[in-house]
């Protein structure tokens, strides 16, 4: 597994200050692309999430403030992002139940999981809640502004220590819904990594053997930016790139969707990876 030092230094995509910070997703490693491959043949049979049944997944939300910053990340606004999350996720057959909240104020953690070592871990410990299947997520007032994030993808033997404390979503507190022109829908990315989803435009490469390995969504070469209605970066591939997609970079206004392929691969990954806990 790859600590926080690693991830911290992990490629980034770039993206245009229209649409969100970068997403400092994991690398899916050659095992997870291989469970991945398995799982979409047998995709190809399921034409919709609710063929798969209905998931529901706890979700504890972690503030994490910087002294002289107590009224950033309220209740409320903790509150309006889970309602979003919940929503977007809903048409997928994922029910998101709001377990709890917790709140913290230190000057070191808030600026997030990158280069805080050992104390981080020792925040991980105390503050993560639930098994492999539940769903944390972090906001930090002083993160790296041009670091929108990271979720943790679903790999073999994450429910084991200390692999789990590891596991979870770090965000941004400024794209919380009521920073500016953020709706939320950043946590909604990242949480797709945390369902199994790669970025749409994973590989960056209009090769048919690239892209996020889903069949719905449209080959897509480079991340979207804003909302670049009519964008074609793979222009001998069928369909226009998916900028209305969650798992691609556009701006907040501009993403409404997971594709059915989609919503079933998340269901497969949670259902195959959190809650089995298969052997290798």
């Amino acid at each position: 597994m790859k600590s926080f030092e690693v991830l911290a230094v992990l490629s980034a995509f770039a993206t245009a200050a229209s649409a969100r910070a970068t997403c400092v997703a994991d690398e899916p490693s050659a095992e997870i692309l291989s469970v991945i491959d398995g799982l979409r043949a047998k995709e190809r049979h399921v034409i919709s999430a609710r063929q798969a049944g209905n998931l529901t997944v706890p979700v504890y939300l972690h503030a994490v403030v910087a002294p002289g910053q107590e009224t950033r990340i309220p209740e409320e606004q903790l509150d309006l992002q889970f309602a979003t999350l919940a929503e977007d996720f809903a048409p997928s057959g994922i029910h998101l139940t709001h377990a709890g909240s917790t709140r913290t104020v230190d000057a070191a953690l808030a600026q997030g999981p990158f280069g805080n070592g050992d104390n981080f871990q020792d925040f991980l410990r105390t503050q993560r809640q639930g098994d492999y299947g539940t769903l944390n997520i972090y906001f930090y007032t002083n993160m790296d502004p041009g670091i929108s994030g990271y979720c943790r993808l679903p790999v073999w033997g994450g429910q084991e220590e200390p692999w789990i404390w590891d596991d979870g979503c770090h965000i941004l507190a400024a794209t919380l819904p009521g920073e500016g022109e953020a709706l939320g829908k950043t946590t909604t990315h990242e949480a797709g990594h945390w369902f199994g989803l790669l970025h749409t435009f994973h590989g960056n490469s209009c090769n048919p053997f690239a892209g996020d390995m889903v069949d719905d969504t449209p080959q897509e070469s480079t991340s979207s930016t804003g909302c670049q209605i009519g964008k074609d970066s793979c222009p001998d591939m069928p369909g226009l790139d998916p900028i209305h997609n969650y798992m691609d970079y556009s701006a907040d206004s501009c993403v409404t969707e997971f594709t059915p392929g989609q919503a079933v691969r998340m269901h497969d990954m949670y259902n195959s990876l959190r809650t089995n806990f298969p052997s290798k």
